[in-house]
């Protein structure tokens, strides 16, 4: 059963891969970034329909919840992205 937010997620994953791919073709994004983002996009994607895929990783990191890898993950690209 699909629930609302994996439509959500589906629907933003294919959005950013549109939106990288304009920018690709406007010369704005490099191949490599291009390829970055979209491979960013369909994985966002891919786990928004198979949440079960990190099932693996969580257990290995032996977290509770599959949100607490998010939000260790999202301070982790903000502490990289302010020290850049």
């Amino acid at each position: 059963m699909v629930l609302g937010i994996q439509v959500f997620g589906t629907v933003f994953g294919i959005f950013m891969l549109y939106m990288s791919f304009l920018q690709w073709k406007k010369r704005e994004f490099t191949l490599n970034e291009w390829a970055f983002w979209s491979f960013f996009a369909i994985a966002f994607s891919g786990i928004s329909l198979f949440p079960q895929i990190m099932d693996p990783i969580i257990t290995t990191l032996k977290l509770e919840r599959k949100l607490d890898l998010f939000i260790i993950l999202g301070f982790m690209f903000l502490i990289a992205s302010t020290f850049y």
